[in-house]
């Protein structure tokens, strides 16, 4: 009875202890949010109106123009968590975004500019071109560019940018910047010799810069310090941190912890570094030198994000949306698994190839698929493997970026399921692609395989002056007829 009585009154004050501990972790869970409400509460307050090539921070309000700050930082403590916002130009056409791209400093976060304002770049506000005939507009100043987009004769265009060698002009389109031959436009409004020549090594102030972060924000793990970034709609924009390059398109997050690894989320669109692209939803790590200024070592870990990261980058949710050019929302596990789903569409078997009308009855898909490459390849001419569908009359040879966006397809005959190709005719310059085969019958597909995510090496390469993802090639010569 006595040492039933013992425990009892042990289990008794074991439970109050539990019950205590969870109690506090409530109240710290409240005291966090309420603490990130209340700073992103204040940037809107303070902050919302900043014009481009600018910063201000939560505490003081003060805006102040970039470039007379060399570092920029906030800071945190049990009581406050500071925010700063800062808009610079990263050579996005001010005919596109006056803003230029956004970074939000969140918590124990500094960055330093590492671009020499004696010659850094100053966007220009473009002249007024009109086509002169149907244009070809191009991903870099080439004949050899990849097409992006056509205008028809009488194109009003706004071009911001000259070629080095004074040839081609860059222009504004509806999926970004390309470029246009000078031969085949003629001047409306501005002086085309007063536009600044872009090329690859291009940069305005704070293109290039350095950062560091702490993993404290006054809610330690639940909430570390991070920068967030976020670009215009369909602007791929070059950064480079810490010397490692990027490419982003959307919304990114960067956050180093307490082992000196620089972590990469995408929240929206893709983020691009040495060839390797993180959908929204995914993250990548790289190991930083021991100064944490420099790489040590290659982007590795790419990954769907796990439950812990989602429960803090969805504190991001709560910054309003004033001032910035999207609302902020998390993918869902669902958003994420779907995409996931669709990147590693690698076909086993007859469950995971599409089946169309044309080839029902016609055209035996139960084994087609693609057997090779299906990891890793080295830049140039290899061969694709796939396993035959019966009855086809020919195969298309697709490719994909890893987002699904479609690159293009090559035409192959049904008598071999092989075929050799230099893939970087249609992927350009990018260290991951995807690709699958269609089965064709009288003209039409009859069923296609799912996709099979490649990883090429050697892929990040020098990109064209616009920040595509292609490489630039030497120029040829434009003639009007094949601009």
């Amino acid at each position: 009875m006595f040492i039933v009585k013992r425990f009892t009154q042990l289990f008794g004050f074991l439970l109050l202890i539990l019950c205590f501990q969870i109690v506090l972790l409530l109240n710290a869970q409240t005291e966090c949010e309420s603490l990130v409400i209340n700073s992103f509460e204040a940037l809107s307050d303070t902050c919302v109106s900043l014009d481009g090539s600018s910063a201000c921070t939560t505490t003081n309000g003060e805006i102040v123009f970039v470039a007379d700050l060399n570092t920029f930082s906030t800071t945190t403590n049990n009581d406050v968590l500071e925010v700063g916002r800062m808009n610079i130009s990263a050579n996005i056409p001010l005919g596109l975004s006056e803003t230029g791209l956004q970074l939000l400093l969140i918590g124990d976060v500094t960055i330093e500019n590492q671009v020499d304002p004696a010659t850094a770049f100053e966007p220009s506000v473009g002249a007024t071109v009109n086509t002169i005939v149907g244009a070809n507009i191009r991903s870099f100043p080439s004949a050899d560019g990849r097409l992006v987009t056509t205008a028809p004769v009488g194109t009003e265009l706004i071009a911001d940018g000259l070629s080095s060698d004074l040839e081609w002009l860059r222009v504004i389109t509806e999926s970004g910047t390309a470029w246009i031959s000078r031969q085949i436009i003629t001047p409306i409004e501005g002086d085309l010799d007063s536009l600044p020549v872009i090329t690859n090594d291009t940069r305005t102030l704070w293109q290039e810069m350095t950062l560091s972060t702490t993993n404290s924000s006054g809610c330690g793990n639940d909430f570390p310090s991070m920068l967030y970034i976020q670009s215009p709609d369909n602007m791929l924009t070059t950064l480079t941190i810490n010397n490692i390059e990027m490419r982003i398109n959307s919304d990114v997050v960067l956050q180093i912890d307490e082992n000196n690894i620089m972590n990469l989320y995408t929240i929206e669109g893709f983020g691009i570094s040495d060839g390797v692209t993180v959908p929204a939803g995914f993250t990548m790590s790289i190991q930083l030198a021991e100064d944490g200024f420099d790489r040590d070592g290659s982007w590795t870990n790419l990954r769907p994000i796990d439950e812990t990261e989602r429960a803090f980058l969805s504190g991001l949710e709560l910054i309003p949306a004033d001032g910035l050019y999207r609302v902020i929302e998390i993918p869902t596990p669902d958003e994420v698994s779907e995409l996931l789903s669709a990147l590693n569409q690698v076909s086993a078997g007859a469950g995971q190839t599409i089946v169309t009308s044309a080839g029902e009855g016609i055209v035996d898909c139960s084994l087609l698929k693609p057997t090779s490459p299906l990891d890793e390849i080295s830049p140039g001419v290899i061969p694709f493997y796939w396993d035959a569908a019966n009855g086809a009359e020919a195969y298309n040879l697709n490719f994909f970026d890893v987002g699904g966006t479609f690159l293009g397809s090559v035409s192959v005959d049904a008598l071999s399921p092989t075929f050799q190709i230099d893939p970087g005719d249609f992927i350009g310059g990018r260290g991951q692609f995807a690709w699958s085969v269609d089965a064709v019958i009288s003209g039409e597909v009859a069923c296609s395989t799912g996709r099979a995510i490649v990883q090429r090496s050697g892929g990040a390469q020098p990109v064209s002056d616009n920040n595509s993802s292609e490489a630039a090639p030497e120029p040829t010569k434009c003639l009007w007829n094949r601009c």
